[in-house]
């Protein structure tokens, strides 16, 4: 056996290259880090998986916010993030499983938060509900009391219906509940910006707002541009953006701001003018501040313009600078009159409202002259004439009256046929007239139908909060 195992050496050693010793250092190092690099690769994500399900398991789905963290509470109800906050629940009890599935199966378009909502708030002194009064919405349930804090608006409670988990004995579904809860919330939270037609929805969308933007769209708005006002409202959703025609509204403002807002603009590009309120200040021994008030003592509107089309990519800075709250009013500049939206009128229109007035004088020159003619001159009322005595007895022998009493009723008869005809002819010709001119009336107003409704002059007071306006006043663009 050894001698057949030494031979076989031999041989293996004459096969052998002479320059071939086995594989180098070099060789063993790259094997060693290749194979190591090969179960980290496979093994390390397994383990980064298990330890994420495991804490999701243990640790909750949601947000814990403190009432002493200042920074954590502007968050939350001031910088316009989508939240859907609940109360903690009391002890030994657990959150709502409708409001902790939303972690899981939720559209992930808001965030979920617990807060506290028995204990005072160190910066007011009062519980969140008090702050917010939460207790004066018609929805206020303290049980399963939920609500959403978005865009800048002031929380709105959901119905405590959308947390029903029903009884021991007959169980709601969880998951439909969850689905629906999600609708909701989504829907509340989302940004709402639209088309603004009228004054009321310019002063309900934009001027009411503390702060607001309006862009001046040269006809419809092109595809690139409305890209571009669903990115700035996601992005800065505490400014509410309303959206003009300008070619069929006229801006009070263009004259204000010539040089920024006038100007040859492509079919499709927009043009961006911010608005804010700017609150008063009271001054040591000074009641009125002329700077932020006007003479009936509200808050006075600011506005500044951006000098550009809204594509341009100064646009961000602009408006981080123009709504910065220490240096963003100094920039700006106040109003003295409150902004007005008019309806353009065509030259077409001009010309048929002509016509419809020179119908109607028609009309009623006609009417004045029928009048004329069928309305005879009243006369001086004479005395009555003694009638003669007439030799022919009324009645004969036999109590029938007489022929010459039938010949005078047969006449008379005749005469009021006759004036009859005559006015049923008359009301005929009247009634065909109306018809021709009811029609030409309908024809013109079928063709200015978007015209005749549009044109509104608003001198609406502002009021305070009025941020509290609800998302279903708003048009979707």
């Amino acid at each position: 056996m050894a001698t057949r195992k030494a031979q076989n050496k031999k041989n293996k050693s004459k096969l052998r290259a002479p320059d071939d010793d086995g594989p180098s250092a070099e060789e063993k190092k790259r094997k060693n880090f290749l194979s190591k690099f090969f179960v980290a690769m496979f093994v390390i994500p397994g383990l980064c998986g298990a330890l994420i399900t495991i804490w999701g398991y243990f640790a909750p789905p949601y947000t814990t916010i403190s009432l002493s963290d200042s920074k954590q509470l502007k968050n939350v109800f001031f910088s316009g993030q989508p939240w859907l906050l609940t109360c903690e629940p009391y002890k030994n009890q657990e959150v709502n499983s409708v409001f902790a599935g939303l972690s899981s199966t939720g559209s992930g378009k808001y965030k979920l938060a617990v807060i506290n909502c028995d204990l005072p708030m160190p910066s007011s002194g009062k519980t969140v509900i008090e702050r917010f009064k939460l207790n004066k919405q018609k929805k206020y349930s303290r049980t399963n009391l939920a609500f959403t804090v978005a865009n800048g608006q002031k929380p709105k409670i959901v119905p405590s219906f959308y947390f029903k988990t029903g009884t021991k004995k007959k169980p709601a579904d969880v998951g439909i509940q969850i689905k629906n809860l999600d609708k909701y919330v989504t829907d509340k939270v989302n940004v709402k910006y639209g088309k603004i037609k009228n004054g009321a929805q310019l002063t309900k969308s934009c001027l009411s707002k503390t702060s607001s933007a309006i862009v001046l769209v040269e006809g419809e708005a092109s595809i690139a541009t409305k890209s571009q006002i669903e990115r700035l409202a996601q992005t800065y959703r505490t400014l509410w953006f309303c959206v003009v025609d300008r070619t069929m509204y006229k801006f009070s403002l263009e004259d204000v701001f010539p040089e920024q807002l006038t100007g040859t603009v492509e079919e499709g590009e927009a043009k961006l003018l911010i608005f804010r309120k700017k609150k008063r200040k009271k001054l040591s021994g000074d009641d009125t501040d002329s700077t932020t008030k006007d003479k009936k003592g509200k808050d006075v509107l600011m506005a500044r313009p951006f000098n550009g089309l809204l594509s341009s990519s100064g646009i961000n800075s602009f408006i981080e600078k123009t709504t910065d709250k220490n240096d963003g009013l100094l920039l700006m500049q106040a109003l003295r009159k409150k902004p007005t939206l008019r309806y353009k009128k065509s030259k077409s229109r001009k010309k048929k409202e002509k016509a419809k007035k020179k119908r109607k004088d028609k009309r009623k020159k006609k009417k004045s002259k029928n009048k004329k003619k069928t309305t005879p001159k009243k006369k001086k009322p004479e005395p009555p004439k003694p009638k003669p005595p007439s030799n022919e007895p009324e009645l004969d022998e036999h109590g029938n009256p007489t022929k010459a009493q039938l010949e005078r009723e047969q006449q008379r008869r005749m005469r009021m046929d006759q004036q009859a005809q005559q006015h049923y002819a008359q009301a005929a010709d009247e009634e065909d007239e109306e018809e021709e001119d009811e029609e030409e009336d309908d024809v013109d107003e079928n063709e200015d139908e978007e015209d005749d409704d549009v044109e509104e002059v608003y001198e609406e007071d502002e009021q305070e909060n009025e941020d509290d306006v609800d998302d279903e006043d708003t048009i979707e663009l």
